[in-house]
């Protein structure tokens, strides 16, 4: 009697073992980077699968996971390498036939440790990977895109920016002119690059940037007296600004006045390029022409403002928000660390719906991207929401079409 208990004990502690290390159903699970696919209207996104049993980088894996619009189900699963635990800038070409990503072969733990870096390209249509490309700087990628005939890809670091031809993975152009405003160690809170690359705007926090991490107290002493005398100086107005960047030209475009001390406002084009929107600054949101470089028209929107929220005092210590707007500009979504999202009319600034986010998600400091998107045709809206799951509205009566909640099923199914 007492060896068959011994026996089932070693069985028992296999079969623990190997659900555990193969089958990952014990499991933190996230999701980033979500696109619709032009056309079809599938959803793209990155899974990210996590053996809670183990603390390090060995016992995760990154799932590009195509999902049916029509039902959540799922369409195609793309597992990227074991090493691949970092993934920093995704995005799906505009005729929805390849899909790009940038990872990092270590999990790092702040955003400005250096490589090794991977740029690769996996073809929908054909079913495989078509280039894999060792990164070209020791510079993270922020933000990468598909030029409007999907024969470039456009990528900014916080050094510079690259032009990529996405036949072969070839660097086309490499420029470092961008450094000479930008803050090499990626010390800004706010960026966006444009649908087609065009531009790149990005905002610096300024207020108190000496002190960080002081303990003594004079670093800090010395950081208000440098800021009360520029206060006086510019009698009680410091200047802050939005910077804009003309990739294809290679030079500042424009900078926006924005408040001083403005700790969010993430910026966001529209998808044509035409428009940037920036707030809330104060609880105000702005419309800046790219056409005309100046503020169009504004609005307040109080529901949405992160100085409303119970988690203020973490939001204002470097938490970035996120920010998007439908195809045909009709809406925006934004949200913040820890809170909710918001759906906002883009014309009038109405609240239109409000939902709570995922309790985890994709972080990689300075360089986070909320899981949220609008269709190509403005129709549907898709996100991470409460518990993680995945869920797909429909914008014209916001109701829910369908939820998806059982991530390891579909890894176990394969």
């Amino acid at each position: 009697m007492r060896n068959k208990i011994f026996v089932y004990l070693i069985l028992f502690t296999i079969k623990c073992f190997a659900q555990n290390s193969f089958d990952y159903r014990e499991t933190i699970l996230k999701s980033s980077f979500i696109n619709f696919l032009p056309k079809s209207n599938d959803i793209v996104c990155i899974v990210e699968m996590r053996d809670t049993t183990y603390q390090d980088s060995h016992h995760l894996k990154n799932i590009i996971t195509v999902f049916s619009c029509f039902n959540g189900n799922v369409i195609k699963q793309i597992p990227l390498s074991q090493e691949e635990s970092a993934i920093y800038a995704f995005n799906v070409s505009n005729d929805g036939n390849s899909i790009i990503v940038f990872t990092s072969l270590e999990n790092l733990s702040t955003h400005y440790q250096k490589g090794p870096f991977l740029l690769k390209k996996y073809s929908l249509k054909e079913n495989r990977w078509e280039w894999e490309k060792q990164w070209f700087s020791n510079s993270i990628c922020m933000r990468m895109t598909f030029n409007e005939d999907d024969k470039q890809i456009i990528c900014v670091t916080p050094q510079s920016t690259f032009i990529i031809d996405s036949e072969t993975g070839s660097l086309i152009k490499e420029s470092s002119a961008i450094s000479s405003i930008i803050d090499e160690d990626a010390k800004f809170p706010g960026f966006a690059l444009s649908k087609n690359g065009r531009y790149f705007a990005f905002w610096k926090a300024k207020y108190l940037t000496f002190s960080k991490g002081d303990e003594s107290g004079f670093i800090t002493l010395a950081d208000f007296l440098w800021y009360g005398m520029k206060w006086l100086f510019c009698l009680g107005s410091i200047p802050q600004y939005v910077y804009v960047w003309d990739i294809k030209e290679d030079k500042l475009y424009d900078q926006i006045r924005i408040p001083f001390e403005s700790n969010k406002g993430t910026p966001a084009f529209t998808s044509d390029e035409k428009e940037l929107l920036l707030g809330p600054h104060e609880g105000e949101y702005k419309i800046y022409s790219m056409i005309d470089k100046k503020i169009g028209r504004r609005f307040i929107q109080r529901e949405s403002d992160y100085r409303n929220t119970n988690s203020f005092e973490r939001n204002s210590m470097g938490f970035t928000d996120y920010k998007t707007i439908s195809v045909d500009n009709k809406l925006f979504a934004t949200c913040f660390e820890d809170f909710k999202l918001f759906i906002i009319d883009y014309n009038t600034g109405n609240l239109i719906k409000e939902m709570k986010q995922s309790t985890v998600k994709i972080s990689y400091g300075f360089f986070d991207q909320y899981a949220l998107a609008f269709s190509p045709d403005g129709k549907l809206f898709a996100a991470i929401t409460y518990k993680n799951n995945l869920c797909l509205y429909n914008t014209e009566t916001w109701e829910k079409i369908w939820e998806r909640d059982d991530f390891y099923k579909w890894h176990q199914a394969k």
